[in-house]
């Protein structure tokens, strides 16, 4: 087996120092070269939520279960994978490892937990001030002796690795992350949908350990995967100060730059390190409690501290690039903005020489028609007005007056229609805010938890 050393650090939230709040996180980490050859990381983050008040409990016991239950697991399996004239079956499979980490370890764990927690509360029963914490819904399940390990719920990352296999399971929120030897990072254990924000799953939960997502596994034989160079467990306290967009690339830069100083200092140096890392993202970060745990192989570390280092400086060569790039793309859309807003101009300036072309038109039309209308008109009295008599000589001609009569409306009547309308249709400029229409969007959204008893129990951090 690879030389792998563990390393864990736990530091208390600032916020809970400074509301007298105890540190709900807890970790662990060993390594065991005698009989048995494993090395051990477990984070575990008790909720924040005022019905978890013994969340800070129930966060040692699922790490102490968990190392336990990771030991007895790999003791047991070890003499399948050891040579042996006797031996006659082959090693287990992935899949039966696979298996069997479920029903024996992961089990175990999760039982053993609700065990330590019954057993505790027995010995020592809720307190008035305890119960206070509560909501008013879990105070009466409590006082009714209801949902006991509700108070004690907690989140739990573990993992481990030997001369033959290596795996990690994780129930709740945090993170497990994986440096390979290719030189890239992976998050293994499949994330759990209702871990979202600051609501989380738990060990707590009644069906967590039948519940699809309830406790996520990752197992890989060394055979037939190479084994990572390191293994970095966190709590949300780590994780939640990165963005949720791209959070596994600032984790992997993260975690990158730890296994750097592993390979370029002394591995004691580079835990006290971690020490005062842990302490900033606790105290001067989001400032909740902080666990970072795992384990290293420090020889694989300095093999691949020139791979990093060279992406290191590729990443800050494209980071220079970018300035200019994007320089060049504002002066690109500034340019096609100001193409667009002439075209836009020009469009409308032959929009209106159009219209202006079509008013002028009508309007010669309209007074054509007037002055044959008019011409007409008066052809029509001018007939009226002389009436000639054949018997009469020329010379002799009489002009005869038309008889007085009524005018006629339709021969004077100005026809219905005549004349231009010109209107236009009320709008907003987009490119104008003043007439842009307001918005006023208020999105909110409340993550409720199950009040139904044998449901799973979201905790709010």
């Amino acid at each position: 087996m690879r030389a792998y050393k563990s390393f864990a650090v736990t530091k208390p939230g600032g916020s809970h120092v400074k509301n007298n709040i105890p540190c709900q996180d807890d970790s662990f980490c060993a390594d065991y070269k005698k009989d048995t050859v494993v090395s051990i990381a477990v984070v575990a983050d008790g909720h924040g939520d005022g019905n978890c008040f013994r969340s800070d409990v129930g966060a040692n016991f699922a790490v102490q279960c968990a190392k336990s239950g990771i030991y007895n697991f790999v003791k047991d399996h070890e003499e399948l994978f050891k040579p042996g004239k006797a031996k006659k079956s082959p090693p287990p499979s992935r899949k039966d490892l696979e298996k069997a980490l479920f029903e024996k370890l992961i089990t175990y764990t999760v039982r053993s937990w609700n065990k330590w927690v019954w057993e505790h509360y027995e010995k020592n029963p809720f307190t008035p001030p305890e119960l206070e914490k509560a909501s008013e819904k879990y105070r009466a399940r409590y006082e009714n002796g209801a949902n006991i390990s509700k108070a004690y719920g907690t989140s739990l990352i573990a993992a481990a690795i030997t001369p033959h296999y290596w795996f990690g399971f994780h129930i709740g929120d945090g993170r497990l992350t994986v440096l390979t030897l290719d030189g890239k990072s992976q998050q293994p254990v499949p994330w759990d949908p209702e871990c979202y924000l600051n609501v989380t799953t738990s060990i707590c939960d009644d069906n967590v350990l039948t519940r699809e997502f309830g406790v996520r596994k990752f197992l890989s034989l060394n055979a037939e995967t190479p084994p990572p160079v390191a293994v970095f467990l966190c709590t949300d306290g780590v994780d939640d100060n990165y963005p949720v967009e791209g959070n596994e690339k600032h984790l992997f830069k993260l975690y990158r730059t730890i296994a750097m100083t592993f390979a370029k200092e002394s591995f004691d140096s580079t835990c006290e390190q971690l020490e005062g890392l842990a302490n900033a993202f606790a105290t001067k970060g989001k400032g909740d409690d902080t666990s970072i745990a795992g384990f290293v192989d420090a020889k694989a570390l300095k093999k691949m501290a020139p791979v990093w280092q060279k992406q290191i400086v590729r990443e800050e060569t494209e980071a220079a690039k970018k300035p200019a790039e994007v320089e060049g793309k504002e002066t690109a859309a500034s340019q096609n903005a100001q193409e667009s807003i002439a075209a836009y101009k020009k469009q409308m300036n032959f929009a209106k020489g159009g219209l202006l072309k079509k008013i002028t038109l009508a309007i010669c039309l309209v007074l054509a028609g007037c002055v044959i209308g008019f011409s007409l008109t008066w052809f029509v009295l001018r007939e009226r007005e002389l009436v000639v008599d054949v018997d009469v000589a020329p010379e002799y001609q009489l002009v005869i007056p038309p008889l007085p009569r009524e005018p006629d409306p339709a021969e004077h009547a100005t026809p219905e229609g005549t004349g231009i309308a010109d209107g236009g249709a009320a709008g907003f400029d987009p490119s104008d805010p003043e007439t842009a229409p307001e918005t006023d969007q208020d999105i909110t959204g409340d993550a409720e938890i199950p009040e139904t008893p044998g449901e799973t129990e979201n905790q709010i951090l």
